[in-house]
């Protein structure tokens, strides 16, 4: 790999259009383990598939008899570092219920905080205080003889970062690929990781970058490598958490233009942009909201339109799912 620093007066000019400003992350609960229980029903019936940003509640004995419905409860405990609020995503949770209409109660730290009702998930977005230390958060579904209650980006917070990331692009050379980003602060940055995809989810890192001359001041970067990937993304580490910039897909670099896509799992990915906030909108007119977000799970099918909000430009693709 090939690196190249330099500081500036200026921003970047000619290559280096996608422009994003990034002085704060979201930071998602992580939600690979969870602890569960039941009434009525053994919990041996129920399972639990997580990761660092969702997790599926699974009901391994469909053919449990109608008159023993059961409660079951899958509990995600976390740390929160420091007094924030917890944003709740109550747009993702996803049911698939016997019978089909469900209720699952949300708590935190045993208090009722969020009820969500019927397989229509309303569209909001709930915020709730909480202060730093333990937590835990749980999520009661009633009443079911069999389901899949599934959650995607569920919680989440906001928190400063360190780094004001204001551009960053990937364009294809003669000679392999050339990624720029280019920095406006960096305070107690540990290192920038250069990451790359086949697929636009699964990413693995192929370079490490130290900062230079951390401060307020403009710093811009160039690395660049031989073998092709199509997608990018640039992971940023501080002293305590490391977020990451929006997919970069490797194209020309003269155009900021989205990229939308569906991947192998069957959810929306977005490249080229940071969107603030995207609409996806079936046929039918039904709308599903989210916020901040590059990979996308919806219940929605068929031919779907998705709006993009990115700074003052907002864009619109087509795609079928």
């Amino acid at each position: 790999m090939k690196r190249l620093f330099y500081l500036s007066l200026f921003l970047l000019t000619g290559l280096c259009l996608m422009t994003e400003t990034i002085a704060q992350t979201t930071n998602y609960i992580d939600m690979t383990t969870a602890t569960l229980s039941a009434t009525s029903c053994a919990v041996s019936n129920v399972n639990w598939i997580g990761s660092a940003t969702s997790g599926t509640m699974n009901l391994t004995d469909p053919a449990y008899p109608a008159h023993m419905a059961c409660d079951y409860t899958a509990t995600v405990a976390f740390n929160m570092p420091e007094n924030n609020s917890l944003l709740i995503n109550t747009s993702s949770p996803l049911c698939l219920c016997t019978p089909p209409h469900f209720k699952v109660d949300v708590y935190l730290d045993g208090v009722l905080i969020h009820t969500l009702n019927t397989n229509v998930v309303p569209v909001a977005m709930s915020t709730v205080a909480v202060t730093a230390g333990p937590h835990t958060i749980s999520y009661r579904l009633y009443n079911v003889t069999s389901a899949t209650l599934s959650f995607n980006g569920m919680l989440s917070y906001i928190s400063s970062l360190p780094v004001t990331l204001i551009s960053s692009s990937v364009y294809q050379s003669e000679n392999g690929w050339v990624l720029n980003w280019s920095t406006a602060m960096q305070e107690q940055m540990e290192w920038y990781s250069i990451e790359t995809s086949n697929d636009g989810k699964v990413f693995k890192e192929v370079d490490r970058v130290e900062p230079i001359n951390q401060g307020n001041r403009t710093v811009n970067y160039q690395v660049t490598g031989k073998q092709f990937y199509p997608y990018f993304r640039i992971g940023m580490k501080d002293d305590h958490s490391i977020t990451y910039s929006h997919i970069l897909f490797l194209g020309d670099g003269k155009s900021n233009k989205p990229v939308v896509w569906v991947n192998a799992d069957h959810e929306i990915v977005i490249a080229n942009v940071l969107p603030e906030e995207v609409w996806i909108t079936d046929l039918l007119g039904n709308t599903a909201v989210y916020k901040e977000s590059t990979v996308l799970s919806t219940h929605l099918k068929g031919i779907l339109i998705v709006t993009i909000k990115s700074g003052n430009q907002v864009y619109k693709e087509k795609v079928f799912l």
